[in-house]
């Protein structure tokens, strides 16, 4: 149109008009201005190009405004975003995966970084600095499905001020729920975990002796180990313990198990030993104790058993081996001897075998018993003032006992002894060494061997009266014959 400057374009039927190689100065787009040398804008439903959309110089425009923002951006399979004046980070599109960010730079220690930062201008504890989530929002069984199943957060540790900014790395997982804490690392460099921690090679200190496990205050409830398994103890595991499958534990070589100190230990100084030490005591309690094998003892003495008692220790039993006998011992000093051919007492006529309420049933020897009848050892010797009279008191007797009975008994009663003792002028019961009576139990014993010495006596008076009346029957000086 001539004669407004006008050009009249018709679509071609298509719906869309293309005009190539045209250069607009000046002028205005559905009434809008366009110059080439003012700051004008235009309003478009849709820009199509073809190659490119290109600002007049570096770092010259801009998309969208603090208050007009694009409302999507759609770029295409392996589309890159590219950022610097040099475009030395790069965002490239994983098709159908998700992005590659990357620093194009190819010198030493040039590290691709995304750094996630807050506008907060006061933290306090526990404040989000930055957070990842993990999601899956468009899951169609929905619920639990579509929360946020998985998170990264940065969270302060305390208020933010000039001297600290110590931060905690929670990392939240979920199971049927939003994601919540299951591992922290803190400031301090402390790796908390709520569940089971899996190696599946091993977990190492930085250094030898570099690390604990577990503290003072924060202790494991129990170790597993498998089996075969060995614990190596020391720099140069110079002592293991090692799992024997199904059996126990084994301690490697002659090592020790030691209580206290060094003094008090458990460990084989040679193959097929075991050595229990203490310098002071081994205490066993037990009701019973299975020895299988020998119990060998020290020597010992009498005041210090080798086998002694836990409420009398000095009383028991020793070995003197230069004499060759054991001695048993009460409260320090020995009583009695036990010798490859004979028992002793320690003191020479001291000691009683049993007692009249605790007595031996049968005693049984070859020759018999001896008594001591050296004349060095008596005193008040007189000849004997029993003899024939004091035999014929007596009442031998048969009887039978009423416990344990093992058939006819012939002796005397203790009772009829004493009172024949004293019709022959003895009324002293405890001057009469024949009887033993326990003031205890109230029981008599005799001492038989006693009346050796009265019958002796009488069949010494019975010989008397007897040569006696052999002499009054010679007659003429012949000797009567024993049948006139």
């Amino acid at each position: 149109d001539g004669a407004n400057g006008n050009i009249t374009v018709t679509p071609n039927g298509t719906g869309q008009v293309d005009i190539s190689k045209v250069d607009i100065d000046d002028g205005a787009i559905d009434g809008t201005a366009i110059g080439a040398n003012s700051a004008s804008t235009a309003a478009f439903t849709t820009i199509t190009a073809n190659t490119g959309v290109i600002p007049d110089a570096a770092d010259g425009a801009y998309l969208g405004t603090s208050s007009a923002e694009f409302s999507d951006l759609f770029l295409a399979d392996g589309s890159v975003v590219n950022l610097g004046n040099d475009q030395d980070v790069t965002i490239t599109h994983d098709p159908d995966d998700g992005l590659f960010m990357k620093s194009v730079a190819t010198g030493d220690d040039q590290p691709v970084l995304l750094t996630l930062q807050t506008g907060e201008t006061d933290l306090a504890a526990a404040d989000v600095i930055g957070q990842i989530n993990f999601q899956a929002p468009d899951e169609a069984t929905g619920t639990d499905a579509i929360l946020v199943a998985a998170s990264i957060a940065a969270l302060s540790e305390g208020n933010f001020s000039a001297s600290s900014n110590a931060t905690k790395l929670s990392f939240m997982t979920g199971a049927s729920e939003t994601a919540t804490e299951k591992m922290a690392l803190s400031s301090a460099g402390v790796l908390t975990v709520s569940g089971a921690v899996t190696a599946n090679t091993g977990v190492i200190p930085d250094a030898a002796d570099g690390a604990y496990l577990g503290t003072s205050s924060a202790e494991f409830s129990d170790l597993f180990l498998a089996d075969g398994s060995v614990v190596n103890l020391g720099n140069d595991q110079d002592v293991t313990l090692t799992h024997v499958a199904d059996t126990g534990v084994l301690l490697n070589s002659a090592s020790q198990l030691q209580f206290r100190d060094s003094g008090l230990k458990i460990n084989s100084s040679a193959d097929g030993q075991l050595d229990i030490d203490a310098d002071t005591e081994v205490e066993i309690n037990t009701l019973a104790l299975d020895l299988t094998g020998r119990l060998r003892v020290n020597d010992g003495s009498a005041s210090s058993p080798s086998l002694s008692f836990r409420s009398d220790t000095d009383t028991g039993f020793s070995l003197n081996a230069a004499d060759n006998y054991i001695g048993v011992a009460f409260g320090g000093a020995n009583y009695l001897f036990l010798g490859k051919t004979n028992i002793q007492p320690q003191n020479d006529n001291s000691y009683d075998l049993g007692t009249s309420s605790r007595r031996f049933d049968d005693v049984y020897a070859t020759n018999g018993t001896i008594q001591t009848s050296d004349r060095r050892l008596k005193k008040d010797i007189v000849e004997s003032g029993l003899g024939l009279r004091f035999i014929k008191d007596l009442n031998p007797v048969s009887y039978r006992w009423k416990r344990k009975d093992n058939g006819k008994h012939y002796g005397l009663i203790a009772q009829e002894l004493l009172e024949a003792y004293r019709e022959n002028g003895l009324e002293d019961r405890s001057d009469i060494a024949a009887l033993d009576w326990d003031p205890e139990s109230d029981r008599y014993g005799l001492r038989y061997s006693e009346l050796i010495s009265p019958m002796i006596k009488a069949i010494q008076e019975l010989s008397a009266k007897v040569e006696k009346l052999e002499s009054k029957l010679n007659v003429d000086g012949v000797e009567a014959s024993p049948d006139s």
